[in-house]
């Protein structure tokens, strides 16, 4: 008969013989019924030492095979949520790994005719019992996915080691677009204690991280995943000011920039002549031109570039525009000039 959504393993105990039960003074000189005598049942085609194990809504059928004897009385009992009829059992998921009996109690007729049979002091009686299993499939557990600084200064992604009730690790996928390459880039992490991760590409900007941790069920053929998301804050984001302005005459002013959070260093490119400065990480300031208007945000933008990539190819890196603010809104302090 067709099983639907239970899959066995040869855990359990399952007793089958039964007991003869009955007072010698009632035999009337007939031959005794065998101490051996077994019953067979069928469910779902259950070998037995067998367990079941239950993840969705499932039909168990039974067949018991008396050989022949009477059933004087028959009593089905599980402790969980099910419905029993004449040959089936009606079991509903639990999703808590709990292992509960499934007992098939039996009392049949010895078919000897004795008097004790009769009188009902003789029958077999037999317990059946098997090992359900309410499997759980999907896992709980978070990992705290987040995002630090290394030792060396670059973005350091970090997470907790899961820890599952009863599946099997199988790999960390790590995805994010990468701007620099212009690519979807995607590592796999086979070992379960490897609980980071360090890029040197990234540098400044918007960019998401998607940590998915992929497991496997102990129990049945079933595998899951659950996805973390991690999105790094940057320098000047949320519209706040990044630059500072210090004019030093009626043409020419200094420009500077805090530390953008990560090892890397600069290109100034300046509107107009195109001008190039290359600055380390440690030189965040550079002279230039005075802004040609009032409001002139695209006089100059500053490349933020990762540390081991040639300035010639600044033009794959983000980059950050000079502040939308008027000339009123900017320092006007005149400043002797940077040495």
């Amino acid at each position: 008969m067709k099983k639907i959504g239970i899959i066995f393993f040869l855990f359990f105990h399952l007793f089958y013989s039964c007991e003869y039960d009955k007072d010698f003074i009632y035999t009337n000189e007939i031959t005794p019924p065998e101490d051996d005598f077994k019953v067979e049942i069928n469910l779902s085609d259950v070998k037995p030492n067998s367990t079941l194990f239950i993840y969705q809504y499932t039909k168990v059928s039974f067949a018991i095979d008396t050989k022949g004897h009477e059933v004087l009385n028959q009593t089905i009992t599980i402790d969980a949520d099910a419905y029993i009829d004449n040959n089936s059992i009606y079991l509903y998921p639990l999703n808590d790994n709990s292992v509960r009996k499934l007992v098939f109690d039996i009392e049949l007729k010895t078919n000897t005719g004795s008097i004790a049979e009769k009188l009902g002091y003789e029958k077999y009686v037999g317990r059946y019992e098997y090992d359900v299993k309410f499997v759980k499939l999907e896992e709980d557990f978070t990992i705290d996915f987040q995002g630090g600084v290394s030792d060396e200064g670059y973005l350091q992604l970090q997470w907790n080691e899961p820890e599952f009730d009863n599946a099997t690790f199988q790999k960390y996928e790590l995805t994010f677009f990468n701007s620099i390459t212009d690519k979807q880039e995607t590592y796999i992490i086979t070992d379960p204690k490897q609980t980071g991760f360090i890029d040197k590409n990234y540098v400044w900007g918007y960019r998401a991280y998607q940590l998915t941790v992929h497991y496997k069920n102990n129990d049945v053929n079933y595998t899951s995943a659950r996805e973390s998301y991690f999105t790094p804050a940057y320098y000047g984001s949320g519209g706040a000011t990044k630059f500072s302005y210090q004019y030093i005459d009626h043409e020419w002013m200094n420009v500077s920039w805090k530390y953008t959070g990560y090892k890397c260093k600069y290109l100034l490119e300046v509107d107009g002549d195109g001008t190039k400065i290359e600055c380390d990480e440690n030189k965040r300031n550079a002279k230039i031109q005075r802004f040609r208007f009032p409001i002139d945000p695209q006089r100059f933008k500053l490349y933020v570039i990762p540390y081991h990539l040639p300035y010639e190819e600044y033009k794959k890196c983000p980059f950050i525009a000079a502040d939308y603010k008027s000339e009123d809104e900017r320092s006007v302090v005149i400043k002797p000039p940077m040495a």
